[in-house]
Formats: structure tokens, C-alpha cells, sequence
């Protein structure tokens, strides 16, 4: 039985991802996820182990293009900071490091069981 709920949980996953996000990805490859949900579930219907595998291998590579196209626009949307800096980009990032640690405390603790 467990299988069958994580392969359930794992199409409901994958769909509410899909429907949050179908607005921000081309409709081509929303028609595409669409298209494996639904061979994933009718397999998960039929309870053919073959049937589950490929959808489930197909759902997976279609999903990582989701991501993909995920991840790009959030890329194309954060500003460049290699422009901006007459220096390395490295020295920018560190220093921007070292001022988010200032907040930071170390402390060392001691548990104790009662």
C-alpha cells in the first residue's frame, strides 16, 4: 500500500505545482506535463508496475523542464551584480557576506537532563 500512496502523493505534488505555476511557463510545455500526469495516473489506475515506472521516468524528465524554466526566470529577473563593480565579483559577494554574519552571535551551551 505504501507505494501506491507515494506514487498519489508524488502526481498530487507534481500536479499543484503545475497549476501554481502553469501561468509563468509556455503552454506547450504545460500541455507536455498535462499529457504525463495523465499516463502516470490511468498507470497508477491499471496498477501495471511497467506502466508506473515510465510514467513515473517520464513525469520526472518533465518536470525537471518545469524547474528549468523555473529557475531561468528567476535568474532573468535578479539584477546582474558583475556590472555594477569596478572590482572581482568575488570581494563584492564577501563583503555582502561578512555584513549578513554581523548579526550573528557564537555561543557555546550546555544540555542538561532532568
Amino acid at each position: 500500500m505504501k507505494p501506491r500512496i507515494r506514487l498519489n502523493s508524488c502526481y498530487t505534488q507534481h500536479k499543484k505545482t503545475l497549476n501554481e505555476n502553469k501561468d509563468k511557463i509556455p503552454a506547450g510545455e504545460v500541455a507536455n506535463i498535462e499529457k504525463e500526469l495523465n499516463t502516470l495516473k490511468s498507470a497508477i489506475d491499471s496498477g501495471d508496475a511497467e506502466k508506473i515506472e515510465a510514467g513515473m521516468q517520464s513525469l520526472t524528465q518533465a518536470s525537471h523542464k518545469l524547474a528549468e524554466i523555473m529557475y531561468q526566470q528567476v535568474q532573468d529577473k535578479q539584477p546582474s551584480a558583475s556590472g555594477t563593480s569596478s572590482g572581482s565579483g568575488d570581494s563584492a559577494a564577501s563583503s555582502s557576506e561578512d555584513k549578513d554574519d554581523s548579526d550573528v552571535i557564537d555561543a557555546e551551551f550546555e544540555e542538561t537532563k532532568n
